[in-house]
């Protein structure tokens, strides 16, 4: 995975597609996000007009970020913990889809922003950004829940290069600035 972590379960995580389908029975089952590897994933939740808002809204969430969900991704594939600038932190952008009356998140969406950095011989893929989008229905339980009671959840994350292709650049060639002697050829003029 792009996240460090000595809990093989902890770090960066989409939900993993099962034939169950069921987000609840099959919320431990997690894939890790693996650089440069898009991944489109989701699953179904049966939800009931009478639930409460609140709760369903953070059970939701902790299905679709996972239970240890970092705040921090290493920019290179070797960052040590103890080097704080070589972690990127994870910035959260919340959409609301409709009028704020129960706000449901439906969507996860990871956006891995990263570039090649170093030798044109031998580039390092460098994380630059990593923006979570959580897109989100404000509408009433008993809307989102009609007519068969299923809410469609999903988890997406995407790799996308920011960098120019590299260019060979060359130094001028050296100009000689030299000046002879008035006289230099005296002797066999």
């Amino acid at each position: 995975g792009i996240y460090q972590s000595a809990n093989r379960f902890g770090g960066l995580t989409v939900l993993k597609s099962s034939g169950i389908q069921d987000c609840l029975n099959s919320s431990g089952e997690r894939s890790p996000v693996l650089f440069g590897v898009n991944v489109v994933s989701g699953c179904t939740l049966r939800v009931d007009s009478s639930d409460n808002c609140t709760v369903l809204s953070e059970v939701i969430l902790g299905v679709l970020r996972g239970q240890s969900f970092p705040q921090y991704v290493a920019s290179f594939g070797n960052s040590q913990p103890q080097e704080v600038l070589d972690w990127v932190p994870i910035k959260t952008v919340s959409s609301v889809l409709s009028a704020p009356s129960c706000s449901v998140p439906l969507s996860v969406h990871l956006e891995v922003r990263w570039t090649l950095y170093g030798s044109l011989v031998n580039p390092q893929a460098q994380i630059v950004n990593v923006t979570e989008r959580i897109s989100a229905n404000s509408s009433n339980l008993q809307a989102l829940a009609e007519p068969s009671g299923l809410l469609g959840l999903s988890s997406t994350v995407t790799f996308i290069a920011v960098s120019a292709p590299a260019q060979p650049e060359y130094k001028a060639p050296p100009t000689i600035d030299a000046s002879l002697p008035f006289d230099f050829f005296f002797p066999f003029v």
